[in-house]
């Protein structure tokens, strides 16, 4: 699993060769993510 946020244009969830990667966006525009562990899979949340 790869938990990125340096990329602000890049959000998405994504997955690679049985990689997670996940870039929930920039937080002070109320963006973020929450990750499943059990499906391993995650959703992006706009507050």
């Amino acid at each position: 699993m790869i938990l990125c946020g340096h990329i602000h244009e890049a959000r998405g969830v994504e997955h690679r060769t049985g990689t997670l990667i996940v870039n929930p966006g920039p937080l002070y525009m109320g963006m973020g993510a929450v990750v499943d562990f059990d499906r391993y899979d995650a959703k992006l949340l706009e507050v």
